[in-house]
């Protein structure tokens, strides 16, 4: 099942997941698209700005990367609660929010790195 890391859309793969379950046609594995990575290590919080910025400039970006921190942490709970709810003898993976959508073959590829590379593995 492909998803992304929204509380709706999760919901929907839970259904659509039990439902399969229902009918015996169990899948294998969930993808989860669109997942904002951290920045930062888990509990870290954004360091002091640097100085040469201005106060203004650092201050709204120190906010922009808490809010982006936030946000990915939102994912990444989301994630567990996909797991939580569907059990742990799936696979399950994802991949991350990209700049642009995917629309062409180099994309494709990016997305294929992505989802096959070690990282992508939700433990």
């Amino acid at each position: 099942l492909v998803s992304s890391a929204q509380p709706s859309t999760i919901d929907e793969a839970v259904f659509v997941h039990r439902r399969l379950e229902a009918l015996r046609r169990d899948g294998d594995c969930f993808v989860i698209n669109r997942v904002r990575p951290r920045m930062l290590p888990e509990g870290a919080v954004p360091g002091a700005p640097d100085p040469r910025l201005r106060s203004d400039l650092a201050a709204r970006l120190t906010e922009t990367l808490s809010e982006h921190e936030r946000l990915a942490a939102a994912d990444e709970a989301e994630l567990r609660r996909l797991v939580a709810r569907c059990g742990p003898a799936h696979a399950y993976f994802r991949v991350p929010s990209f700049d642009t959508d995917v629309r062409d073959l180099p994309m494709v590829a990016q997305t294929a790195r992505a989802l096959f590379a070690p990282a992508a593995r939700v433990a």
